[in-house]
């Protein structure tokens, strides 16, 4: 534990800034008699080295001024595989009008026997356009599709 040894700083109200296991700085109320000398109500203080920070700057995009469609499908899976797999699969399909999926759903029963559905929702929107319905389905159908090649999922009957 690295000690603050700044005379400004209260003795009793301090504490080191860690991150990731790195002292990155302090936070301190300013000491008693800093604030008497300067008339202060109760002052606090900080110091951060932003150089001890990892910079990943995320990068704002415009959204669409079109309307979204939302979708379920739900799809037969083996009862043990992981939706990671079934993530994956999804995002590796790239389709620009996929703009999220989320999975809603696990359904089981005896007639699914050792397979389970899973339902996932999809939210489709284009960024320059109205998807219409027959441009939504060929999305759609590009998951379904790639789902069966590389994982022999199917959607529920």
């Amino acid at each position: 534990m690295h000690k603050i040894t700044n005379n400004f700083i209260h003795p009793y109200q301090c504490a080191n800034i860690i991150r990731k296991g790195i002292n990155i700085g302090f936070i301190s109320k300013l000491h008693p008699s800093v604030c008497d000398d300067f008339d202060l109500p109760d002052t606090f203080i900080a110091e951060i080295d932003f150089n001890k920070i990892q910079h990943n700057l995320t990068i704002a995009k415009a959204y669409s001024k079109f309307q979204s469609s939302s979708k379920d499908l739900s799809l037969v899976v083996l009862k043990d595989m992981e939706y990671s797999k079934v993530k994956s699969v999804i995002n590796a399909s790239k389709d620009a009008n996929i703009k999220q999926f989320n999975l809603i759903d696990i359904y089981t029963d005896e007639q699914l026997g050792d397979k389970a559905s899973l339902t996932i929702r999809f939210i489709l929107q284009n960024d320059n356009k109205t998807l219409n319905e027959e441009e939504i389905s060929s999305s759609l159908d590009k998951v379904v599709n790639t789902l069966n090649k590389k994982l022999n999922i199917k959607l529920r009957q």
